[in-house]
Formats: structure tokens, sequence, C-alpha cells
């Protein structure tokens, strides 16, 4: 009855709602849209109708296979149902047929068709995404600390109102004697922010095998219930607290185990609406290809750069939202900070602390056993014979301790932040910033490119295809988002940033809009990737023939065309310049940033570029496969041993070839093929020439590691976005374009949804330690991804 009722009520607001919008739409659009008269109460009452009958078919579905949903759940689902079926305007379709026995056809079948969709996306939304909530007859069981049921418990101090954690890494509890027919375990905590994985354990003869692991949450109680083996009667749950350091394991309260609980249907509201817009826009196709099948359009970016101002002002919502800083100073360290305690905060402030006291050296002590060492303190053996204990992953040259990290961020960022704040922003600061300002720079490059190209796209279109590219690539910045070691994060967002602004700059410049300052600029944009992470340099590669035309295009004069080059000569000269004395003052050597220095697990001066490191770089960065889960995410990354591996360091990737996203450079290629100008056409081949080199690069000076990943996948899709503007300029048949866009809506899709199942990669993903856990949990619930 309860679930009637909420239908009925969603029923008829929607309509009331939805027309309130249209009228205040067309207020603002200043057209005279009528709000309500006697013939829009018609056809407002008769979509209240329509919208009860389609609800009420939903809901016997939900009812006679599904558990009962809650009250929230309830009113998402026919609420969101009764919502499209009002954008429809199903009535304004239906009262002409009734008044004059004239329908017309065309609104009514084209109304019918998306109702009969509706309906089959939410019906295999209940089946695919939420088949454990099918009704369940299998009795109940609850088990309390002091039930027979437990017979050992571990790390727990244990009382009559549960069990409590004792702050240990891994905790675990035994149940035995249980019935054969339990199928799930709920665990009931005391709310703490607190993620841990959760081993599921069977008898193995005398000892424990594992057979399932989870993701869990004290804080997230609907992902606290786990499938459970068939036919098993005991087991062992253990608790292993995600964390990266050891003080901030989290104590937590398990109150009691309950097995067999009725899952109910939890209708996630997000993945409906993301769904009927992707379809929506989907159906848009032919009607987007024929407007672009005629000659190109000047391009005004007016809408366009109001929906990225949009997006990006909710990308920086989103992060202040699903961040919970785990204390007063993750953000913005209080300074000055004592000598001795300096070690306890990330590399960026140590580096700030250096330059504030006027040294280039970090202010602290190493180990006199590491200074006695000499030259084999770059030997990891000898260091642990020697028991010499080190700041890892910092240089350590000539007795002091360096930051082999550029030093950018800290210039740029740091030192404004603390003429204003007076404290020291944190790494987690610093790559707020960047990572903000990397999503504005994507959609900035998307706005210029329908400059450089002439054309003008359908602005929700055009945004969703660079937000999922977005997630496809450069969103991987988010799944590295950790509370510690910024000092591998920081880095790659600055590069990654100076790179993208670097692009768009030249782009600027190249449409001829105030070349001097754009150049200048770009120049500024290069100095800091150099500073910051210097693989992302050689994105200059496929730039180089845009600056080569400009440089010798004899439509201007060659006094112009020097001068608008001299403001970026000027800038990569000085910065030039101060970057070589920054190292040639450190260590002696004008190209040394301190790699070959790194304290880390081998000798950093083993490694250089190598052509023999090429083919297993096109091995594990091109062609390795994911692995794969059966809980979310489903994709994960994987290391396959190869015969030509020469560098030790041995992570796991996904090759670029197993990202769909990576085949949007096919249009690349198409476009190098049909290209007639010269230096557009050594662009194009250039493009994926710069992914092989910056992979080969990668791999031959820091092997295979996922988080590398963040130098190529970005690229990956800067590169097919601009195959794709390119493809959208030209004037082809409307059935091509038509095909076009399907094949770049489904690989775009695809991509954003392989970014979305990284997210808990266990090496670099999120972590409920160190994020709010909101986010991870949003994407969860996109996907269905309950733990059953």
């Amino acid at each position: 009855m309860g679930s009637f009722l909420i239908a009925l009520l969603s029923s008829a607001v929607s309509p009331f709602l939805v027309r309130g919008l249209f009228w205040l739409i067309g207020k603002i659009r200043k057209k005279n849209e009528p709000y309500l008269n006697k013939t829009l109460l018609i056809e407002v009452g008769i979509e209240a109708l329509f919208n009860l009958i389609v609800n009420a078919l939903v809901l016997v579905i939900a009812s006679v296979f599904f558990n009962a949903m809650d009250v929230g759940s309830a009113f998402a689902m026919y609420f969101s149902t009764s919502a499209v079926l009002s954008l429809l305007r199903v009535g304004s379709f239906i009262l002409p047929w009734i008044r004059e026995k004239k329908p017309d056809k065309p609104k009514i079948v084209r109304a019918s068709a998306w109702t009969m969709g509706l309906l089959v996306l939410l019906t295999a939304d209940m089946f695919f995404c939420h088949g454990a909530s099918r009704n369940v007859h299998n009795e109940s069981l609850s088990v309390t600390p002091t039930s027979s049921y437990v017979v050992a418990a571990s790390g727990f101090t244990v009382d009559e109102e549960g069990y409590w954690s004792t702050k240990e890494r891994s905790t675990y509890i035994i149940v035995n004697n249980l019935p054969k027919d339990c199928s799930t375990a709920t665990f009931e905590f005391v709310p703490s922010n607190t993620q841990m994985e959760l081993v599921i354990e069977k008898r193995n003869g005398s000892s424990w095998s594992r057979v399932k692991a989870y993701d869990i949450n004290a804080d997230y109680p609907k992902f606290c219930t786990v499938s459970l083996m068939s036919s098993e009667t005991a087991y062992r749950f253990r608790f292993n607290v995600e964390t990266t350091r050891s003080y901030n394991i989290h104590e937590y309260k398990l109150r009691n185990i309950t097995f067999n609980v009725a899952l109910p249907l939890d209708f996630v509201a997000a993945r409906f609406w993301l769904v009927v817009g992707i379809a929506y826009v989907a159906s848009c196709f032919p009607k987007f290809a024929k407007k672009a099948s005629q000659a190109p359009t000047k391009a005004k970016a007016a809408k366009i750069t109001l929906l990225a101002g949009v997006t990006a002002a909710l990308a920086i919502l989103l992060i202040v939202a699903l961040v919970t800083p785990r204390g007063p100073e993750s953000l913005l360290a209080d300074y000055p900070i004592a000598r001795d305690k300096i070690t306890d905060y990330d590399l960026y402030v140590k580096l700030f602390d250096a330059f504030k006291k006027g040294q280039l050296h970090l202010d602290v002590d190493p180990d006199p056993k590491l200074v006695a060492l000499g030259m084999d303190a770059y030997i990891p053996s000898a260091r642990s014979a020697a028991g010499a204990s080190v700041l890892w992953d910092h240089a350590f040259f000539d007795g002091k301790y360096y930051s082999y990290f550029g030093a950018a961020p800290v210039i740029l960022v740091s030192f404004p932040v603390h003429w204003v704040t007076g404290a020291a922003p944190t790494g987690l600061f610093l790559q707020f910033v960047a990572f903000i300002l990397s999503v504005a720079a994507m959609f900035y490059l998307a706005i210029i490119l329908t400059q450089v190209f002439s054309f003008k796209p359908n602005p929700l279109a055009y945004g969703m295809l660079v937000a999922f590219l977005c997630f496809a690539g450069m969103f991987f910045n988010l799944v590295c988002f950790r509370m510690t070691d910024f000092k591998y994060r920081v880095a790659v967002d600055y590069g990654l940033l100076g790179a993208l602004l670097f692009l768009c700059f030249v782009l600027e410049a190249y449409r001829g809009y105030n070349a001097k300052l754009m150049l200048g600029f770009a120049g500024v944009s290069y100095v800091s990737i150099m500073g910051s992470r210097p693989d992302f340099g050689f994105w200059l590669i496929f730039v180089l023939p845009l600056l080569l035309y400009m440089l010798f295009n004899k439509k201007r004069s060659w006094k112009a065309r020097i001068l608008d080059f001299v403001p970026m000569a000027a800038v990569l000269l000085i910065g030039g310049g101060l970057l070589v004395a920054y190292n040639l003052i450190r260590f002696g050597s004008i190209a040394e940033f301190g790699q070959s220095y790194q304290m880390t697990a081998f000798d950093m001066r083993t490694f250089s570029l190598s052509v023999n490191a090429l083919p297993a770089s096109v091995f594990h960065y091109w062609l390795q496969p994911p692995s794969t889960r059966d809980i979310f995410g489903y994709f994960a990354t994987a290391f396959t041993n190869y015969s030509g591996d020469t560098h030790p360091y041995k992570g796991g990737t996904i090759g670029l070839f197993f990202n769909p996203a990576t085949y949007l450079m096919g249009f690349t290629i198409a476009a190098a093929v049909y290209e007639k100008r010269w230096h557009w056409k050594i662009a194009y081949i250039l493009m994926p020439a710069t992914l092989l080199f910056s992979s080969w690069s990668v791999y031959s000076l820091g092997g295979t590691c996922f988080r590398y990943m963040l130098v190529l996948y970005p690229l990956m899709t800067v590169v097919g976005l601009i195959g794709v503007a390119r493809f959208i300029s030209e004037p082809f048949h409307a059935h091509a374009k038509t095909v076009g866009y399907f094949v770049i809506g489904v690989l775009c899709l695809s991509g954003a949804v392989l970014g979305a199942n990284l997210l808990p990669e266990p090496f670099d993903g999120i972590r409920g330690e160190d994020m709010g856990g909101f986010f991870y949990y949003f994407i969860r619930d996109l996907f269905g991804a309950r733990n059953y």
C-alpha cells in the first residue's frame, strides 16, 4: 500500500513540476510559455493518469519478484519514472487524439517507444543490478558476541554490546555450526568511517583457505552485506584495515552478524538518469548527423564555455564534498614547523620549508650510517647490511637530502598561498588545485578545437563526450587521490596541467588569437612541465609542426613572425636557465634532476633509455590485458611476465589497447590520411608516435606501475579528442556521421566504465582511509555493485 501511495503521489506531482520548469525556461528565454490554463490542466491530468498506469506496471514487477523497497528507494523510482514521462509531454500528444480523433502518429509512436524503453530499462535495472534482492525465504539468524556460534575472535575485546577492535591491522571472527542454507552475512557496525577488506575463509582441513574478499565500510551499511558459499557451516571472517600509515588505523565496533537478511530493492536514481541521458543523446545522433553533414559553420563558443564553467564548478563541489580531511592540517599546515617534526609531513612541505630557509636541500639530517656508505648508499643491499635508515624515495647526494620531484608546484602555488594564509600548503592541497585546473583545461581544449576546426557542436553531446573522455583518461588522477605519498601524484598532476595548457595556448596562437601573449603563456606552461614532471615535455613532439608552420608562414612578414615567438623564447631561456642552475648547484649536472640518487628499492643509476626496452614497454603499456574480479571494480590492473623485460620494477598496468577510448585515435589516423595541410598531417602522424615514445621512456626509467599509466592515458584521450573534433568538422554524408557518432559514443562510454572500475584498484586506488568514501560508494551504486 505504501509503494502504491508513493507511486500515486509521484505521478500527480511530477507533471506540475515539469510544466513549471518549462514555464521558467520560457521566461528566461523570453518566450511566452504558458504556465497553466484549461488545456494545459487537462494535459497535465492525462499525463498524471498515464504516469500512474506505467508506475503501476513497475509496482507489479517490483512486488512480484523483489523484496519490499524502503521509502527513499520507492520515491526515487516512481518519481524518476514519472518525471521522464512528463518530460515527454505525453498528454499533449494524447489530447488532440481524444478531441479530434486524429492522432499525430509520429509523436504517438515516439512517446510509446520511449515508454516501452523506460519499462525495459527499469526491469533490466532490477534484474541485473539487484539480483540479490529477489525474494529470499531462508530464515534469518542473528549472531551476537555471546552466541554459541562464535568459537573464536582475535584482535577484538568482546562485551555484550559487540566486538571492539584493538587497532590491529588484521582481526578475525570464527563462526561455526551455521545452517547450510546461509546465503548472505550482514555486519552491523557502529558508524566510524573505517574501510576494511573483508576476507571470507572456509575450513580446509586444519587450516583456512580464502574464498572471497570484499571492500566494506562501517559508515555504509548497505555495502556491509556479503554473499557466502553454499553448503558451508563454518567461516572465518578476517577484517584487514585499509591503511598506508600505522597511525591511521581506526578503532571500530562490530555489534553483531546476521545471516540471511532479506535485501531490499534499492533503486539508484543517479544511474537511472545517467542511462536515460545517454539514451537521449544517442537517439539524437541522426539529428546531429544531419546538421553536421552540411558545410562547417563558424563556431560560437559561448554555450560550450558556459557548459565548461558549470562542469568545472560541479567538479570543484564534488572534490570538496568527497574528501574528508583527517585533521586541520590536511590541507594547510601551520608554519613554521619544528625541525624535529618536519619528517612527519609530505615531501612538498619539506621542499617549501627548505626554500623558506634559503637552501636547496631538505632540512633533515640523514642517518650517519648512510653518509658513511659513500657511493654505496645507492645500493639497497649495502644499506641493509649497514643498518642505515633512509627517507624513502628522496634523493640523497653528498650527505644531504633533496627532492627529485620538480619544484614548480611549490614555486607556483605553495608560496602564493603562503603569502595569503601564512600556512604551508600540503600535497593534498596542491593536488586539489592541479586536478581542478586540469578538468577546466580539458574543457578549454575542447572549446579551442571548435575554433581551430570551425564547427559548432551540440553543447550537450559535446560536453558528455569530453566528460567521458576525462573519466577514460584524465580522471585517473582522481583514482590516485591519497592522503599519503603525495610526491608521486602531485608531480603527475602538475605535469599534466602544464601539458594541457601548453597545447591550449599553442592552438590559441595558431588560430590567430594574440599570438605573442599565447605563445608566452605556452612558454610558461612548458617550463612548469619541466619543473614538475619532464615526461610530459614529450607533448612538444606533435605540437612542433604547428609551431614551425606559424614560424615559416609567409602570409605574414618574417619580422612579425619572429616577434610572435620572442616572448616564448625569452620565457624558455629564463626558465630553462633556472632549471639548469637548480640541477647544477644541487648535483653538479645540468641534466640531473636527482632521480639517479633516489633512495628506493633499486640502484637508479643503472637505468637509462635503452632500445632493448622498447618491446617490453609496448607489451606492458599497450598490450597488457586487465585482470577481472567478481566484485566492483570488475576490471583491475595486472602484470604478466614478459621474456624481454629489462626493468625489475614490476607493477600492474592495463595496456592502451584494452582501454576502448584508445580506438578514438582511429579518427586521428583517418584525419592524417585525408589531411592536405602538411603541418597537420605531420602532427597527426606524430600523435601516436608521441605515445609510443612516452611509453618507452617511462618503462626504461621506471618500469611498470599503475600510476605511470597517468603519463599515457591522458595523452591518449587528448589525441582521441583531436581526431573526433576533426571528424565532426568535416561535412561527411549524414549516414557516415550517424555511424561515426555511434562509434564515438560507445568508445567514450566504455572507456569511462573502465575508468570507474579502477577506482578501488588495490595499489593506487581510492581507499576509505584516505577518502571520505562518498565518491567511491557513489560510483559503486551506479554500477549496482553491492557485495553480493
